[in-house]
């Protein structure tokens, strides 16, 4: 609810990024019982990234073991950001976010990858270019 108020891009951005750290440290400690999956929910609900492409980073790397259990609409919507992020940023993208994108999209690829067709051409090559391999 608080993201809805949010005026600036970047200050949402950066609260996404935040959760998504959240996540990756409450998954990355097993001495860390915190129930990670509506962090995860919320997450997804908020999205897209839109002003601050070193956000997605931690975002897609945090979703990244999701992919299996994501429903559609949610993979779209996280295909989808990293597609116009990838068009509007994709040549100051850091290695960092292109290393994110790469990883996740191979797992999308291997696991869901009837999804990728959500993606129109400009998207596609922006994506295809920003991926390290």
């Amino acid at each position: 609810k608080l993201l809805a108020i949010e005026k600036s891009d970047t200050v949402r951005d950066q609260i996404l990024g935040a959760v998504a750290r959240m996540i990756l440290a409450a998954n990355g400690d097993q001495n860390l019982n915190v129930p990670t999956d509506p962090m995860v929910e919320g997450l997804l609900q908020a999205l897209p990234i839109k002003a601050d492409p070193m956000e997605l980073t931690p975002v897609v790397c945090a979703l990244e073991a999701y992919v299996p259990k994501m429903s559609d609409a949610h993979l779209k919507a996280v295909l989808k950001n990293i597609g116009q992020i990838s068009v509007d940023f994709g040549k100051t993208m850091e290695d960092e976010t292109k290393l994110g994108i790469t990883r996740i999209m191979q797992r999308i690829q291997k696991e869901r990858g009837d999804a990728l067709s959500v993606l129109d051409s400009e998207e596609q090559q922006a994506v295809q270019a920003a991926c390290l391999v």
